[in-house]
């Protein structure tokens, strides 16, 4: 992006060296001010160019990235929630609370790919941790799953869309659940695509305006797009620093 900054002494000295010199703490607020002085020269074309891509430029990519992230990941939270008769499961006495899951649960309960259900924020179980089944006094099946002590069992029955826990002296009742997983579909396993969005289209914004001579469409897109952007890439680092650990992790 071409610098608001025409004269070289304004950078500091001859060439854009400092000179030795300190930036002040005044120099974000004179850099501002001098930003604001440069829009005011332009004419009101080029200011209703930059100021609709300023703001047009992210409620756009805005929409496209959360549209890929509903396509990427399908998160199901419930609606409600009741405490049910209790039930016995392998021989002891368990809480059952009842679920009320969204309409389309049923269709996607379980699906053949790694999914986790959440209690609340506290408490987290994967479809690996299966540890096979119990049946109940009324002859009913339940699937049993276990993340790491005795106080991580849990035990789930899906019927349409409601979703019963059986827990076995829980500190707190569950308030609610929320399941999650990474659909099958031609995004299989790019859920770092919402993140990278805002990335790559502030940087082909950048390079269409250059080539089109759009220097203010460029220079919004640049700025606001800059802005979320430098959020998002942190998030893209932590996913792909996640996924080499576990690649890692495996080999070793």
């Amino acid at each position: 992006m071409p610098s608001f900054c025409n004269d070289p002494r304004e950078a500091g000295g001859v060439n854009g060296k400092a000179n030795g010199r300190s930036i002040s703490p005044a120099s974000p607020i004179r850099a501002v001010l001098h930003i604001y002085g440069r829009f005011s020269e332009k004419s009101r074309t080029e200011k209703k160019a930059f100021l609709a891509s300023l703001i047009g430029f992210p409620i756009v990519v805005g929409i496209l990235s959360g549209a890929l992230f509903l396509v990427t990941t399908a998160d199901y939270d419930s609606r409600g929630v009741e405490r049910v008769e209790d039930v016995e499961l392998d021989g002891r006495t368990h809480e059952v609370y009842e679920f009320r899951m969204p309409g389309r649960f049923e269709n996607d309960f379980p699906v053949e790919k790694t999914w986790n259900i959440q209690i609340d924020d506290d408490r987290r179980f994967y479809s690996d941790s299966d540890y096979g089944f119990a049946i109940d006094e009324a002859g009913t099946t339940w699937d049993f799953y276990r993340e790491g002590s005795v106080d991580e069992e849990y035990y789930i029955q899906a019927e349409d869309n409601i979703l019963r826990l059986a827990l076995r002296n829980p500190a707190d009742e569950p308030k609610m659940i929320s399941y999650s997983f990474v659909p099958e579909n031609v995004f299989l396993g790019m859920e770092w695509v919402p993140y990278a969005v805002w990335p790559l289209c502030t940087v082909a914004a950048f390079m269409w305006g250059k080539a089109n001579n759009r220097n203010e469409f460029k220079q919004g897109a640049v700025i606001s797009g800059g802005i979320i952007s430098f959020p998002n890439v942190f998030m893209l680092f932590e996913m792909f620093d996640e996924v080499l650990g576990q690649v890692i992790n495996r080999i070793l």
